[in-house]
């Protein structure tokens, strides 16, 4: 009885931590783009505060996501 529980748990903390490599990688792709996206338009004569506006943005959300400290789920 205990085993299965101890497995169940096991299978969960893997799976969540599967959920969070994709969620991480998909948040670098969103990122990414946009920081791509506003250095294209900080370049271009049309709309160079929008894209430092964008680029601003997205790299300090960033920097707040890397200091906000979350403790890890140790794996048993």
């Amino acid at each position: 009885m205990q085993s299965d529980k101890q497995s169940r748990d096991y299978d969960l903390q893997k799976r969540e931590q599967r959920i969070q490599a994709a969620g991480q990688l998909f948040a670098f792709l969103v990122s990414m783009t946009a920081i791509g996206g506003g250095l294209w338009l900080a370049g271009s004569e049309q709309q160079p505060v929008t894209g430092g506006i964008i680029t601003g943005g997205t790299v300090l959300s960033i920097v707040v996501a890397f200091l906000k400290t979350r403790k890890p789920v140790p794996l048993p």
